[in-house]
């Protein structure tokens, strides 16, 4: 009776091993099915990032080539005097920064676009020089009346190439019908501007 019990009991016991075997066997399959499917969910996540990263690009492009050639005309003015004086510059947008403000840009070649806050403050001030003759240009042909232009000290932030460059911008808007009037007091400025014809007339 012992015996039996014995082998009833060890019976038992290997019946539970398989048990257990058959359950794991289970979990297994069924954990291999969940990874499976973890796999395709992950390639399907793959291929749409990399479907929004593609269209999110074109999207940049199509939006920039849109606003290079939508500026105002003004500011394509502008750009042109900029881009004469800077080899560089490849364009001057002005663009939506948010709300209400706009905010200009400079497209450089080998960098992209530049803020014009973090542009040298010779650069800076060949922009606001830019501008300042675009809007003079554009208000003279609106109006049919060519006011004066009173510059005070425009090249006293540039550099020599570009100074002799910038004078020729304002010899230009003289050809246009404007009277340029250019104080300074730098002799750089006196020579470079008596070079390209500019009466000199000294207030000291």
């Amino acid at each position: 009776r012992v015996l039996f019990r014995s082998s009833a009991s060890e019976r038992v016991w290997l019946l539970e091993q398989e048990l257990q075997g058959l359950a794991q066997v289970d979990r297994i399959a069924t954990l291999n099915d969940e990874l499976g499917a973890l796999r395709e969910q992950r390639q399907d996540l793959a291929l749409t990032a990399g479907t929004v990263a593609l269209a999110a690009a074109l999207l940049r492009d199509i939006t920039g080539e849109y606003e290079r050639t939508h500026q105002p005309a003004l500011v394509a003015s502008a750009s042109d005097f900029a881009c004469s004086v800077a080899p560089l510059w490849s364009g001057v947008l002005v663009r939506a920064s948010g709300g209400t403000g706009l905010e200009v840009e400079v497209e450089e070649t080998g960098r992209g676009r530049v803020r014009a806050s973090s542009l040298s403050t010779g650069a800076r001030a060949l922009l606001y020089l830019a501008f300042r003759l675009a809007l003079a240009s554009h208000d003279a042909e609106r109006k049919n009346l060519w006011l004066p232009l009173l510059c005070d000290d425009p090249l006293v932030h540039l550099d020599d190439q570009r100074a002799g460059e910038v004078i020729p911008l304002l010899s230009a808007a003289c050809d246009r019908g404007h009277q340029v009037l250019l104080f300074t007091c730098q002799q750089r400025t006196v020579d470079v501007a008596r070079d390209a014809g500019a009466a000199v007339v000294s207030l000291g």
